[in-house]
């Protein structure tokens, strides 16, 4: 997304009543054709912060640990059926005061990616949190690291290994050793070329490092407006940019947002924002060919310029198994698509109802439960209403 509208995400903290659960978003070219159910088994409302991302327990442990803004990490029981209840917090004053963005848990370890990038108008340094939950009742800081300067916050963060990988908007990527925890190292920044697949970009058109998956040596990162980037990373002080591929249908009218990506094997499943979805081959380096593209509310034509677009694909959970695609989609909630067929992504099944004042900006899975992170906003998906819903889904 953009974030010189985004300023004004943070700007509407109230709360509302909740919305009816069911399946009317205006996200497909015609009536679903499903055999996927879905039943809502609780809502959360948590009026105070902001949910960005969210995982849960790796160890199957009945723990969701929430990146929640200025809220710092939160980590919930989840009660199965009924609504959670709080386990332990970790406090931005225990985090540099920089706001917690995005989570990923390796082991006993959460790393947690700082840094406020919605604040176009006074920045926020860029910034990494350890913290060891090996007992999640009782989480412990281990390491933090932030950038010498302020900069644009922080997106995303990918773990490999030693490695962590930062996503900082418009300033590129860190890539930090993070052996010690305790001495977490910088060993580079990287700028990708701002100068595709605009010449010259100003304002909207320029890149930001969004969402990111690395896979052995390369990265494959989301640049927002600049496309996806392919990064040779197998020099942690020197990344080399070595491709990259956007799609220029979809380039008319406004700048288009690669917000995440899943790679699985040799295709890329691409969030892109009020674009949709796509799907590329990125079998042969230099040859990447967009074979599926979901454009379920039309971006490519001057009905939708993105702040008055129904829908905001932002987040995703690849089942292999079943070959579906959850991704969130803003004000459209969540839409599950079949990509069995990957010339033909299609819309399987949805859940939220459109014309509301609830919008989901993230999503979490474990199992066959979906969790989503609703927050408050103003542009572009406006939502009065923050907090978190557990729906279930399962095959009739």
């Amino acid at each position: 997304m953009k974030r010189l509208i985004l300023i004004f995400v943070c700007l509407i903290i109230t709360s509302c009543s909740s919305s009816d659960d069911s399946n009317t978003n205006p996200t497909d070219d015609g009536p679903i054709s499903t055999d996927i159910a879905l039943t809502l088994k609780w809502e959360d409302e948590i009026p105070t912060f902001l949910p960005q991302a969210m995982v849960y327990d790796e160890f199957d442990r009945p723990f969701l640990f929430l990146a929640a803004k200025g809220g710092g990490l939160l980590i919930l029981n989840d009660n199965g059926d009924q609504e959670p209840t709080q386990a332990a917090q970790v406090p931005i004053t225990d985090l540099y005061m920089l706001h917690a963005m995005n989570i990923v848990q390796k082991g006993n370890y959460l790393y947690i990616a700082l840094g406020d990038f919605f604040d176009g108008a006074n920045g926020s340094k860029a910034g990494l949190a350890i913290i060891n939950v090996e007992n999640p009742t009782n989480p412990v800081v281990e390491g933090l690291w932030e950038s010498d300067t302020t900069i644009g916050g922080s997106a995303i963060v990918a773990v490999q290994g030693n490695y962590a990988y930062l996503g900082a908007m418009e300033f590129g990527i860190f890539i930090l050793d993070i052996e010690n925890p305790q001495q977490i190292t910088e060993k580079s920044n990287y700028t990708p070329d701002l100068n595709y697949p605009v010449e010259n970009p100003d304002g909207l058109q320029i890149p930001n490092a969004r969402g990111m998956t690395v896979v052995g040596n390369t990265m494959y990162l989301c640049y927002d407006a600049g496309g996806i980037r392919i990064i040779d990373i197998s020099d942690k002080e020197f990344p080399m940019e070595i491709g990259s591929f956007h799609n220029f249908a979809a380039i008319e009218n406004t700048p288009k947002a690669y917000n995440n990506i899943i790679v699985s094997g040799n295709l890329a499943y691409c969030a892109v924002d009020y674009c949709g979805f796509e799907i590329w081959d990125i079998t042969t380096l230099g040859q990447e060919e967009l074979i599926g593209w979901w454009n379920p509310w039309d971006c490519n034509t001057l009905g939708n310029l993105w702040f008055n677009s129904p829908g905001h694909a932002n987040q995703m959970t690849f089942d292999a198994t079943n070959e579906l695609i959850f991704v969130n989609t803003g004000r459209s909630d969540l839409s599950i698509l079949d990509v069995s067929n990957p010339e033909n992504p299609t819309l399987k099944q949805s859940y939220g109802v459109f014309d509301d004042t609830q919008a989901t900006w993230g999503m979490g899975m474990h199992n066959n439960d979906i969790y989503l992170l609703y927050i408050t906003a103003g542009v572009p998906l406006y939502s009065n209403w923050s907090g978190l819903k557990k729906v279930s889904w399962a095959f009739e």
